[in-house]
């Protein structure tokens, strides 16, 4: 967007310029011929340039969705990973209960014998 900016400022301060030149002598075909042309080879400069920063700016837009969708399924991993732990805990706790209490029984029955 600077560019454009600054490239517009430019074809006006040569607009300007060839105004001024102009109004102080008669008109030189020739040399207007020669600044026109080079104020189309500007603008086709400058459209080339804001397309390809369009072309860039989708670009990146495109590449700021794949990287939220990817946030999306890391987080639903995350999610089933953490599911998967917490049964995982579950799971030995519930071992380790069955552990003392076979054990407690273990000591009964030796105390009782």
């Amino acid at each position: 967007m600077r560019i454009f900016i600054l490239c517009f400022g430019l074809i006006f301060s040569l607009a300007a310029n060839a105004q001024k030149e102009t109004v102080n002598k008669k008109p030189d075909t020739k040399l207007l011929n020669e600044k026109l042309l080079k104020l189309q080879s500007t603008v086709k400069k400058l459209e080339t340039t804001f397309s390809e920063a369009n072309r860039l700016m989708r670009e990146i837009q495109d590449q700021k969705q794949s990287i939220s969708e990817m946030n999306e399924e890391d987080m639903i991993w995350l999610r089933k990973l953490m599911e998967q732990k917490s049964q995982l805990e579950q799971m030995i706790s519930n071992t380790m209960k069955a552990a003392s209490e076979v054990k407690g029984n273990i000591a009964k029955n030796l105390k009782a014998s």
